[in-house]
């Protein structure tokens, strides 16, 4: 297209650069995948105002925490929920402090539904209302084996890229984890370390 451009005396070309996709792609993120471990048992048969109470709770622990530490709420489906923080230290103090808050919430009203967490950095991908990424699988895959290891307590769980990021302070409370059989091939060349003392 050409365009009447004051200052110039011909119609000047202008050009549109088409994007070849619409998907947007934010990379450097600290992924939190979360989880309660035992949930499927509220649903056979669905004892609604339980759910309804732990889901609500379970929202209002996600939005405190992502207020709190600057983080950013990217899905939730049922008790799941992904979230994404810019720095590393910010999202292990978020994560710890979810698991920590849900752990109250979840032994004063006699539950058993303790939260499973897991953090690793990497890229998300948005596309309409899709969220997908390789790092997403892998942290969801972490959520899994870590709920495979977990007695009734809450357990917040992180990658090695993670680990090596983390200031001194989360080091010495971060155990190496055995993934077990049944991960190994979604969390190949991963290492995966379990938080103490939540």
């Amino acid at each position: 297209m050409h365009f009447a451009l004051k200052g110039f005396t011909e119609p000047v070309p202008v050009y549109r650069i088409e994007q070849t996709h619409h998907t947007q792609v934010i990379a450097d993120q600290y992924i939190v995948v979360t989880d309660l471990n035992n949930f499927s048992n509220l649903l056979k048969p669905p004892q609604l105002t339980i759910i309804e109470d732990v889901l609500e709770r379970l929202l209002d622990l996600v939005g405190q925490v992502c207020r709190e530490f600057e983080g950013t709420t990217r899905f939730n489906s049922g008790d799941a929920y992904c979230l994404t923080f810019s720095d590393p230290d910010r999202a292990m103090a978020a994560t710890e402090r979810l698991a920590q808050k849900w752990e109250l919430f979840n032994r004063s009203e006699n539950l058993g539904y303790p939260l499973v967490t897991a953090l690793h950095k990497g890229a998300l991908y948005l596309f309409r209302s899709h969220v997908y990424s390789a790092d997403l699988m892998v942290v969801s895959a972490v959520v899994n084996a870590g709920k495979r290891s977990v007695g009734g307590d809450a357990a917040v769980f992180v990658t090695g890229e993670v680990r090596r990021e983390l200031a001194g302070q989360w080091q010495a409370r971060l155990r190496r984890l055995d993934v077990g059989p049944g991960s190994r091939d979604r969390l190949a060349d991963i290492e995966v370390f379990r938080l103490g003392e939540v």
